[in-house]
């Protein structure tokens, strides 16, 4: 008889352990998956599209069809039938980068082949995605994983083996290759899995997670040698993370962000007809990166990112930090970077991204703006500029804002502090973020060594730099070959809450009865951001509920991240 299939969620109210990974509560059922896929094999999630998963049947199917579905309802959007291509027994699905698009690969265990093809560019209709790529690979072995990397590198991991697994990587040069192409290959270490296992696995978009499935645990490594996950896979995992006990696995990937996966399973019923029933699932965890980091259920949840608009104003050539205005609700504040230097200060509508005014900061200069930050200074409230980046400069500008906005306009009696950093090597003086708390404390973190700098509000009335220096470090785990992080934050107007952003997280730390330096030492969490693309700014929203950020470029996107709990 048709098989339905069940979508449930894994909810986490976890403790997050380096080294033993996250700990899950519950799992909720979210849908039945359409009759279609009676034998679903295989789940990766959209990079064009979120909240859209693919899936395909298994090779008894024989028909070359993708089916996209919606990640929230497990409803089947639509029918993709790749052409030319043919499943004889297609295993596994992945999404990954190929050169300057996202694309689908799919592995046909039988054949020895790799397919690729491009994402639709929409998913509301069936259709036929042409131009599918194949290899040919020299592989003599069984294999149920596919995955890919964020350089677009293939692997996939032998199966119906009881030891002595290989790993193989397609290099993502290899696409134009006429011949069998010989993968790379390693072993991976004894995980004393099933013959037939592992059936699935999966490679966050930035490239630091991997998972691989069995029957009764998901194995779990973090990319830490060198970004290579070949030498990572040689390890042995240092987590295996809970998942359904029962039934046969068929898939698992991670969501768009990194944070949750999805596993595709067939779970036995204790009905009197003892049905297979194929479900897929969604696991929710939050931050597996930090030693003995807490995330309760008094933490906050967040949407992913939401488009509101693109910056569409010729000024605004390469956006870099964000501000919410404390005077006029709505409104958000950002800069160029230093390869576009003017002393503009541009006041966006935060509904529709749209550019409201444009204020000239006087007198001041655009070596290197790097952030910008809202907060007090004295009776009112202010703009704060880090002109902090690689040109060499150590100052932050401080202006009173505009009483109103709705017109181009000079911002005079702009001041300007300039700092030292005592126990900061002179060539790493650089900080590409500045925050403001509700005290007027100016707060720079140093993207090198991580110090926290403080400027406090006497500070603006001295004629000489001044030492900022103090001795806390930002607490969070240095990410995968990144050497200039992190790149933006902001706390909130109350004083409550901090985001850091940097380039694969934004982290969020509560503040601990208004004292920043110390909240900043405990333990963060991880909140959503635009996965895989370079973010300009972070800041908090007025009240300190939802939280924006933006891309850098031209014609930069605006994303708002609203609170869910």
């Amino acid at each position: 008889m048709a098989v339905p299939l069940q979508l449930l969620v894994f909810v986490s109210g976890l403790t997050s352990i380096w080294c033993e990974g996250p700990k899950f509560e519950h799992a909720t059922l979210i849908g039945h998956l359409d009759s279609r896929l009676y034998d679903a094999s295989g789940v990766a999630a959209s990079r064009k599209h979120h909240g859209v998963l693919y899936t395909h049947n298994d090779g008894d199917n024989k028909q070359p069809f993708v089916y996209a579905i919606n990640a929230s309802n497990a409803a089947i959007i639509s029918a993709l039938r790749l052409f030319p291509a043919e499943n004889h027994d297609w295993e596994d699905i992945a999404v990954g980068p190929c050169g300057k698009s996202s694309c689908i690969y799919i592995g046909d265990s039988q054949s020895h082949k790799i397919y690729r093809v491009e994402e639709p560019e929409f998913v509301y209709s069936d259709q036929i995605l042409t131009d599918v790529a194949a290899v040919q690979i020299e592989w003599s072995h069984g294999f149920d994983t596919v995955m890919v990397d964020q350089h677009g590198d293939v692997y996939i991991v032998q199966s119906h083996t009881s030891h002595h697994r290989q790993v193989g990587r397609l290099p993502h040069d290899q696409w134009n290759s006429t011949h069998v192409v010989h993968l790379h290959t390693i072993h991976l270490p004894d995980l004393h899995l099933p013959d037939n296992s592992p059936t699935s696995g999966d490679i966050s978009p930035d490239g630091t997670q991997i998972v691989l499935l069995s029957l009764h645990k998901v194995h779990y490594w973090i990319v830490s040698h060198g970004d290579n996950v070949l030498d990572t896979l040689q390890h042995h995992p240092i987590a295996s993370l809970p998942t359904r006990p029962v039934g046969a696995t068929e898939g698992i990937c991670w969501d768009t962000n990194g944070r949750n996966y999805y596993e595709v399973r067939e779970i036995r019923t204790e009905q009197l007809t003892r049905d297979m029933w194929p479900c897929l699932l969604l696991v929710i965890t939050d931050s597996v990166l930090f030693t003995q980091s807490a995330h309760t259920r008094n933490d906050p949840h967040f949407t992913t990112e939401q488009l509101i608009h693109h910056f569409h104003a010729p000024l605004i050539t390469d956006a870099s930090g964000l501000a919410a205005s404390r005077k006029h609700r709505g409104v958000l504040y950002t800069h160029n970077d230093s390869e576009h230097p003017t002393n503009y200060v541009f006041a966006i509508n935060a509904s529709t991204a749209a550019l409201i005014s444009t204020l000239m900061v006087y007198p001041s200069s655009n070596f290197d703006w790097e952030d910008i930050a809202v907060g007090p200074c004295g009776s009112t409230s202010c703009i704060y500029i880090a002109d902090t980046g690689t040109t060499g400069t150590t100052d932050v500008y401080r202006v009173e804002e505009p009483d109103f906005i709705y017109s181009d306009q000079i911002l005079q009696n702009a001041k300007k502090i300039t700092y030292t950093w005592t126990g900061v090597p002179s060539n790493h003086l650089t900080s590409r973020t500045i925050m403001v708390d509700p005290h007027g404390n100016v707060y720079l973190v140093n993207d090198k060594v991580r110090n926290i700098g403080l400027i406090s509000p006497d500070m603006w009335t001295k004629h000489q730099p001044v030492d900022i220096a103090t001795p806390y470090l930002l607490n969070f785990p240095r990410e995968v070959n990144r050497t200039t992080d992190p790149e933006s934050g902001d706390i909130s107007s109350d004083g409550s809450q901090v985001l850091i952003l940097t380039h694969n997280h934004i982290y969020y730390w509560h503040g601990r009865h208004g004292n920043i330096l110390s909240s900043l030492q405990g333990d963060p969490i991880i909140v959503p951001r635009l996965p895989g693309h370079h973010l300009g700014g972070v800041c908090w929203d007025l009240d300190g509920r939802n939280y924006y950020t933006v891309k850098e470029g031209k014609n930069a996107p605006l994303y708002i991240h609203r609170r869910i709990n």
